[in-house]
């Protein structure tokens, strides 16, 4: 039964890889999703852009792994809708993602 609080108890766990060409990670855009936490599983900074490629040094800037920044929240109060694209300077990026609905 959903309470309209954050979310009804449906929620998926997912990784990815970011490297140094903007990807597409996942789409918020069937307005269902009600909880998204994104977290930075990686030493360097992944930058991140809602319905547009991602840049560097632009957008939604995570920080390394263990430090202030590391990941990001949305809910009800705060959801973006639409399809999450994230980028690094160099190497690759681990991204694991919890979203729920």
């Amino acid at each position: 039964m959903a309470t309209g609080l954050i979310c009804s108890g449906d929620t998926m766990p997912l990784g990815f890889t970011a490297n140094t060409t903007s990807k597409a990670l996942i789409s918020t855009a069937n307005k269902d999703t009600k909880y998204l936490r994104i977290s930075n599983l990686s030493n360097g900074y992944v930058y991140l852009a809602f319905n547009a490629p991602a840049e560097l040094n632009k957008g939604l800037v995570l920080a390394p792994k263990g430090t202030v920044g590391w990941f990001v929240e949305f809910n009800n109060d705060n959801m973006i809708y639409g399809t999450l694209n994230a980028i690094v300077e160099s190497g690759t990026a681990n991204i694991a993602i919890l979203i729920g609905g």
